[in-house]
């Protein structure tokens, strides 16, 4: 499995406040042509209260099926990767995340994406 650093994570809304745990958190990114690779997103957010669920609005789709995980500010997926298949659903990327954890989303198509297929995903981040 090859594993690719990127930059693509662009978080467009600005909060009215400076808090990292703001829910509603606009998220998206690309993924390269291929199969399997998995792309670390650099945009790591902040747990700011004990036990909350992390959740993903799903918006925009990528052609075929895609997976996401959360991993940690070591590199290490702190979650089980989850299948996005339809848009306009919400999903439970983790369960009861203790104030202070730091996440990034980790990223991946299920198939096989040509050149020509859409790898462009966003959707709403809620926690």
């Amino acid at each position: 499995m090859t594993v690719v650093l990127a930059g693509l994570m662009v978080a467009v809304s600005v909060p009215a406040q400076a808090d990292p745990g703001r829910p509603n958190q606009h998220v998206e990114g690309d993924l390269p042509n291929g199969n399997s690779t998995v792309v670390q997103y650099s945009t790591y957010r902040t747990i700011p209260s004990a036990w909350r669920n992390v959740d993903l609005w799903y918006a925009n789709k990528i052609t075929g099926d895609l997976r996401l995980g959360l991993r940690n500010v070591w590199g290490y997926q702190i979650t089980t990767s989850v299948q996005l298949g339809g848009i306009n659903a919400s999903y439970r990327l983790a369960a009861n995340m203790a104030a202070g954890t730091e996440f990034a989303i980790n990223g991946r198509a299920v198939s096989y994406l040509w050149a020509s297929d859409d790898q462009h995903w966003a959707g709403e981040l809620y926690w």
